[in-house]
């Protein structure tokens, strides 16, 4: 755990603008979102866990984050505990979830600022990086990114 706590990220503000962390424990996912993310552009650094996901990028601050989330009690602790981990407060984090359950009230509560649903279509994944990052960008209060539904996108 010492490695990755000098690993830590130090700020929002030197964001890689075209990076994005990518943690998800089942590896199609992980396949899946890093193609679409690379094909739209993006670097992608994909991880199967918090740990890892600071182990791979190396002290580089990602633009987003992409984190899966399997139900909405473990949202807040998966949140708290990749931040902790990760040390990213004030880089957008993407719930992503297969959970049809999920309340994005509760997501945002807890942190989020959008829900990626799986499975996504393509567009979709990469519009909802986009809107993460424009949000980013423009200095926009934290808050819940509206995000196209699939057939919009």
């Amino acid at each position: 755990m010492s490695s990755a706590s000098s690993s830590r990220v130090s700020s929002p503000d030197c964001a890689q603008r075209d990076l994005v962390v990518l943690c998800d424990d089942e590896i199609g996912n992980r396949l899946a979102f890093r193609a679409v993310l690379e094909l739209a552009g993006f670097r992608v650094i994909a991880a199967n866990d918090a740990a890892e996901a600071v182990e791979q990028s190396r002290g580089l601050v990602p633009a987003v984050i992409l984190l899966r989330v399997k139900n909405a009690r473990t949202a807040r602790d998966t949140l708290t505990s990749f931040v902790t981990i990760v040390g990213t407060e004030g880089i957008p984090i993407v719930a992503v979830s297969s959970n049809i359950y999920l309340n994005e009230k509760a997501l945002e509560a807890a942190g989020f600022r959008a829900l990626i649903r799986i499975p996504a279509a393509p567009r979709q994944i990469e519009l909802s990086v986009r809107r993460s990052l424009e949000a980013a960008r423009t200095g926009a209060a934290p808050g819940w990114i509206r995000l196209p539904p699939p057939h919009e996108a």
